[in-house]
């Protein structure tokens, strides 16, 4: 439900500010070098192609343009970072009241809806930190392999 809520209000914040930021330039610009010329003329636009490359890879798959392919993994991350937010409150101990509090929480927190319309690295390490934080819980509590 939560990942489901992120990407309408993704979709939602996308369509009422429809405008690029500077980075999303960048990372578009990226993801056109890869597809044309390879990793290394993406290299050279920007030292971390990462997302680019993942943008690009997604347009290939789906077909979807460039911006599109790039909002779209980005509500992605955006959308597994808040099942993780939920998930690593449910693993330090929270019932389903204090579940859906931290649901409204991370949902309606201003300063990343601020950001859900543009194309940026962040939501993606922020989802992988709070995922590595829920494991590193989940570790200290039974050390298992699956946790390391």
């Amino acid at each position: 439900m939560v990942a489901a809520l992120s990407l309408l209000l993704s979709l939602w914040l996308i369509a009422i500010d429809p405008v690029l930021d500077r980075d999303a330039i960048l990372y578009l610009r990226g993801a056109d070098a890869y597809l044309q010329h390879g990793l290394q003329a993406s290299l050279q636009l920007f030292g971390r192609p990462l997302l680019s490359i993942c943008v690009a890879l997604l347009h290939q798959l789906t077909g979807l343009p460039l911006i599109y392919a790039g909002l779209l993994l980005n509500s992605l991350f955006y959308a597994l970072f808040c099942v993780g937010f939920v998930a690593t409150v449910t693993t330090l101990g929270g019932d389903r009241r204090v579940q859906l509090l931290a649901a409204i929480v991370v949902l309606s927190h201003p300063t990343l809806n601020d950001q859900r319309s543009s194309i940026l690295r962040d939501p993606a390490y922020w989802a992988c930190l709070i995922l590595a934080f829920r494991e590193l819980l989940l570790y200290a509590r039974r050390p298992l392999l699956r946790h390391q």
